[in-house]
This record gives C-alpha cells, sequence and structure tokens, in this order.
C-alpha cells in the first residue's frame, strides 16, 4: 500500500476565519515543520552565562528540524496503535472517527494510574496568552501522582518546578502538594528582580496564574490525557473531524506516533482548529501536545494555542515526601517561610 496515514474520516475544507496570531506553523504539510517538530539538545554548552546557554537552547529548539520521514510513513499496520484503531472503528457505535482514539487514550489513562508513580522530566512550555505566543519556558519537573492503597497512608498529588529558563524566570521554584499548606503553592520569585521572595499563593489565583492557561493543579501528561478525553467526549457530538495517525515522528530523537486531530470548519462548539498528540512508542505516553487556532483566513497559518513537550522523562524515580518540601535543602525557598 502506498497511502501516507491512517485517514479516518474526511470533511469539507477549511473556511475564512479570523485569528488574532500566528507563530512558528507551516500549515498542513506532513513534514510538520513548526516548532512542534524542532529538536532540542540537552544540555546547552557549558562555560556560558545563563543567557547565553538560554539563548543557544533557544536556537536549538527552533530552527533544528525533526522531521517525519516520509519514506518510513507507513498504514500503521504492526505498529502499536493501529490494531486497536482498527478493530475498534468498525466496532464504534456511532462510528466516529474520535471513539477509538478515546478508548485509547482511556487505557493509557488507567494504565498510567496503575504502573507510574512519579516521574522527573523537562518540560517545554509554550502558551498564547491574550493574543500574544510566549517564548518557551524551559522547567524541570519532578510530579507524584496521588495514590491510595489498603494499609499505608494516602500519598497526594504532589509537583515540584524549577524554572531553567528564560532569564526572567530563571531561578523560579514552585511547590504544590494536595492537601498541605492549606490548599496553597509555595512559589519563589526566581528571576533578576527579589528572586528569593517565598509566598504562598491561591493556585487558580490571579498571581499563580499570570502567565498560564491552566493552574499547577492539571500539569503532567497524566493529566493531559484527562482533558484529551473529555474534549474529544464533546467533540463526538459533530462529526466534522478528520483524525490521521502517522508513524515514524519524532521528538527529541525519541520515535512516536503522531495523532493529529482537525476540524476543517470553525465553529462555536469546537475549542481548536488542529490538535498533535505524539505518543513516545516505548513508553506509551503523550510526550508533546500542540493546538491551534483557525488561520485569519483560508490557507493561511493556524495560531499557536499552546504547547507541551515532556523531555528526558524518567519514571518511577522513587520520589519521597521530602522532594516535595519546602525546606529541602537543595531548593532555593526561604527556609524562614512559614506557610499557612
Amino acid at each position: 500500500m502506498t497511502s501516507q496515514a491512517v485517514r479516518i474520516r474526511s470533511a469539507a475544507p477549511p473556511a475564512t476565519t479570523a485569528c488574532r496570531e500566528s507563530r512558528h506553523f507551516a500549515g498542513p504539510s506532513l513534514l510538520v515543520r513548526d516548532t512542534l517538530d524542532r529538536t532540542w539538545k540537552w544540555p546547552a554548552p557549558q562555560g556560558r552565562s545563563a543567557v547565553a546557554r538560554y539563548d543557544c537552547w533557544r536556537r536549538e529548539w527552533c530552527f533544528q528540524q525533526a522531521t517525519i520521514d516520509m519514506p518510513q510513513i507507513a498504514i500503521l499496520c504492526g505498529v502499536f496503535l493501529y490494531p486497536f484503531v482498527a478493530g475498534a472503528a468498525g466496532e464504534s457505535k456511532d462510528d466516529h472517527p474520535l471513539s477509538p482514539l478515546i478508548q485509547y487514550a482511556s487505557e493509557r489513562f488507567h494504565a498510567i494510574d496503575e504502573q507510574v508513580r512519579d516521574y522527573t522530566c523537562t518540560l517545554v512550555k509554550r502558551e498564547q496568552i491574550e493574543g500574544r505566543v510566549s517564548a518557551p519556558e524551559f522547567i524541570f519537573m519532578k510530579l507524584r501522582h496521588a495514590k491510595t492503597e489498603y494499609g499505608t497512608p494516602p500519598i497526594p498529588f504532589s509537583v515540584y518546578l524549577k524554572f531553567l529558563a528564560p532569564a526572567e524566570v530563571q531561578g523560579r521554584e514552585v511547590l504544590y502538594v494536595e492537601g498541605r499548606h492549606d490548599g496553597k503553592l509555595i512559589a519563589r520569585r526566581g528571576g533578576v528582580r527579589l528572586p528569593f521572595v517565598t509566598a504562598a499563593l491561591n493556585p487558580t489565583g490571579e498571581l499563580a496564574m499570570q502567565g498560564n492557561r491552566y493552574p499547577i493543579t492539571e500539569i503532567g501528561f497524566k493529566n493531559l490525557l484527562l482533558r484529551l478525553i473529555e474534549v474529544a467526549r464533546e467533540d463526538l457530538q459533530h462529526p466534522e473531524c478528520d483524525v490521521r495517525y502517522y508513524s515514524e515522528a519524532k521528538v527529541n530523537g525519541r520515535s512516536c506516533t503522531l495523532v493529529e486531530v482537525t476540524h476543517p470548519v470553525r465553529r462555536p462548539y469546537f475549542r481548536y482548529h488542529v490538535a498533535r498528540v505524539f505518543i513516545d512508542n516505548e513508553l506509551l505516553i503523550p510526550i508533546r501536545y500542540a493546538a491551534y487556532d483557525w488561520p485569519e483566513k483560508a490557507g493561511g497559518e493556524p495560531c499557536l494555542m499552546e504547547e507541551y513537550t515532556y523531555l528526558n522523562v524518567k519514571l518511577n524515580q522513587g520520589l519521597t515526601d521530602r522532594d516535595f518540601d519546602y525546606r529541602n535543602e537543595n531548593y532555593g525557598f526561604r527556609k524562614d517561610f512559614q506557610p499557612p
């Protein structure tokens, strides 16, 4: 077979629509040349200032391509998604192209819930806030999933973040443990002005949400899967949807399967125009997600809404309460800080 992708369903061509901003996107080309598919090399050269290292990271992130190798793209026979997709698509009650994807995502959500206790990674985040797309933020993250097991104390959902770049947020630390500190996160300002100021903040309050589309309580690839399932179930009510799967995609050198969902025509009930999810073929977790709004005019460039990439993921590292304690000697929070 010579097809280059598994095409579940097509719809009408895009209509002319409005868009506030567009960056780093090269249209619907299967090369997927936008920042979504660049390779970011770690670590950056040593012996440079923090700003110089960040400039290096950003150049690597923005200009090195990690493309889908077209000669190797195939109908996904033998690839982990295809047997599931083929069977589920034929048996789906309403035969909607999202039905097999929802089922697969649900299965992966439960598998992660059972098999992944914690992980560390570098999160690369870009978001559109008030019409502007932010520069990439590089964040070292420790995350521990909530667990309740018979005969042992419950483990709360816990997150520690340390911002690596850009310079204006470098050194910022954020710590959140569900149910602790009166439900508040603890943040050290970082950056170049008053970097050691430490405060307790409401996770969904104005200060904590500054420059963020989602609160820290929703961070992580398990929460990402949950959000994707929620949105896909909403979209089941509407037939205008195109879902394609591509093998041999790459993220930071790792082999992935790309799932691309497109709503060709703008409707008030759709949250995005194009969404792309990269599933690591070895770890079987989503390590990159990006969503785009509709372009300004037909054939134009879609607008990046949000993009999250999980690099250097290390599962089940045995993280403990000490990893989520602001008094940890390896963290920069003020040691005399008294949380609620």
